[in-house]
């Protein structure tokens, strides 16, 4: 189960690199008889970078267990959670969830989470970020995921693994992405993860490990509510 949606998200990556790459250059992209203008800026503006942002989300929103975490989506408060508890502190990831937090127009976990991802594709910092802390905090990848979302498939043919790198040979790129945007507070579409089917009983996440794996983030036994909005 999720196997043919982490190799429709890790080929959907390598696509838009591709894409991008081929823009960046002056080359048409498969089906264009033209090369579209050379940008002068990798920003919104730019239909690649759109396309790589939103696959980018989908990579790393996958299988996030929105149902245990009473409707806030949990991907930011993990954040906030790693930047005021890694021992020794990380500083890069710190700056890039630190700058988020600040942004006033994004609202709620949704929005910074959207806000994080582009300020870290900015700063340079998205592989970082993702292969050289979220991915090594296994307590944490098993209670904010489900197991066969991509970052937690470690092993597999169509795994984590192949995701840092992606994320690495993101660094060629000089981004300069909208953060403060209110539009990002909105959930997109999403269609990698709008096609894939519904977890069957049998693959959930059994209760008690859930409940202890909440429970050993909290560092106490009542288990770890996300913060409210500020």
């Amino acid at each position: 189960f999720g196997a043919e949606t982490r190799e429709g998200l890790l080929g959907e990556l390598k696509n838009a690199i591709t894409a991008l790459t081929r823009r960046i250059h002056g080359v048409p992209t498969e089906g264009e008889s033209e090369a579209q203008p050379v940008p002068k800026r990798l920003d919104e503006g730019v239909k690649e970078v759109r396309r790589l942002i939103l696959v980018v989300e989908q990579c790393l929103f996958h299988g996030l267990r929105l149902e245990q975490f009473k409707g806030v989506f949990p991907f930011w408060p993990l954040l906030e959670r790693l930047e005021s508890t890694l021992n020794p502190p990380d500083y890069a990831f710190n700056n890039v969830v630190a700058a988020v937090a600040v942004v006033p127009v994004l609202r709620g976990p949704m929005g910074r989470s959207r806000g994080w991802v582009r300020q870290a594709l900015n700063t340079k910092q998205l592989a970082h970020c993702v292969g050289g802390v979220l991915l090594k905090q296994p307590k944490y990848l098993t209670a904010f995921w489900k197991p066969h979302a991509l970052c937690r498939s470690s092993g597999d043919k169509d795994g984590a693994e192949l995701l840092v790198p992606l994320l690495e040979s993101l660094q060629q790129f000089k981004f300069l992405v909208g953060v403060e945007d209110p539009e990002l507070n909105h959930k997109p579409p999403w269609p990698l993860l709008a096609a894939e089917p519904p977890e069957p009983a049998a693959a959930s996440f059994d209760s008690q490990q859930q409940q202890q794996q909440q429970a050993d983030t909290s560092g106490g036994g009542g288990g770890w509510v996300p913060p409210r909005d500020k």
